[in-house]
């Protein structure tokens, strides 16, 4: 296996290119790596951060100053409770979770929020931030609203509803935003349109994860959304599947399963009882 660094898919070299290079086939695999906006005002401030590259840069070592600084996190999941827990050991001598729904609705694993709150990281339950207040392009503070629990929405879980009249302001230094994730189609040109879901992210064939456009598959969260490694593991090997058969029939059809009969003649007699019983 070869393998090309700083080698980006865009502009400069897009997916046909690599076709015309002499590429049969193509796996795109580039997961669910763009933060979703909050999409509320004030979000452009200097100290709002997107957890996944709030993370990314703990990962790698670079510098983030969040000594002596209030900390707000946005959401429920695991990269909400990875940022704030990696906050405090950066130095922050607060750290909030806000989160709109309960406790208990938390997609967040639970070892993970007990391990959290065991370390002094504060969790606000039904509360959504409707405005990120600033003073000289820096956040100084966030806004937020208290949320009640209505119907069932698609999730299984209770639609949070604003309450009226119950908004309120706390002082907070960085705000770091992980409501979820979503696929980023940046490196797309316009030659190679990847047809995508509802969801917004690739649509692909079921059995095969071959795309709209023959010889280019997708796998992994691209396809699923944020899900586990043994799911994006599980459409790699479709992909890896569809592909082989690509190749080596021109088309990326299920594999089918080899049926074998056999055929076997049988000669019946007839048997009188007694002769029967002393055979057993």
């Amino acid at each position: 296996v070869e393998i090309k660094l700083n080698s980006p898919i865009g502009n400069d070299m897009t997916l046909n290119d690599l076709i015309n290079h002499g590429y049969s086939a193509i796996i795109v695999a580039v997961g669910a790596q763009k933060s979703m906006k909050l999409r509320i005002p004030g979000e452009e401030l200097k100290g709002v951060l997107s957890g996944i590259d709030f993370l990314k840069d703990v990962n790698l070592g670079k510098e983030i100053d969040l000594k002596d600084k209030k900390v707000a996190v946005i959401g429920g999941g695991n990269v909400a409770i990875d940022s704030s827990r990696s906050a405090l050991r950066l130095g922050a001598k607060d750290v909030q979770i806000l989160y709109r729904r309960t406790k208990m609705d938390m997609p967040a694993h639970k070892e993970e929020i007990e391990e959290a709150e065991k370390e002094g990281i504060k969790m606000n339950f039904l509360t959504t931030p409707v405005e990120i207040l600033g003073n000289n392009g820096e956040v100084s503070s966030i806004k937020y609203i208290n949320m009640r629990l209505g119907e069932f929405d698609r999730s299984g879980r209770k639609r949070p509803m604003p309450i009226d009249g119950s908004e309120c302001i706390i002082d907070i230094d960085v705000v770091v935003t992980a409501i979820g994730q979503v696929l980023d189609t940046s490196f797309l040109t316009k030659d190679t349109e990847i047809k995508t879901s509802k969801s917004r992210f690739f649509e692909t064939d079921s059995k095969t994860m071959e795309t709209n456009i023959e010889g280019i598959f997708v796998a992994g969260d691209a396809v699923n959304g944020p899900a586990t490694i043994i799911e994006a593991i599980a459409s790699g090997e479709k992909a890896a599947l569809g592909v082989d058969n690509y190749l080596r029939e021109g088309m990326a059809k299920e594999k089918q399963k080899e049926t074998i009969t056999i055929e076997r003649t049988f000669e019946l007699k007839e048997v009188k009882y007694q002769e029967l019983k002393y055979q057993f």
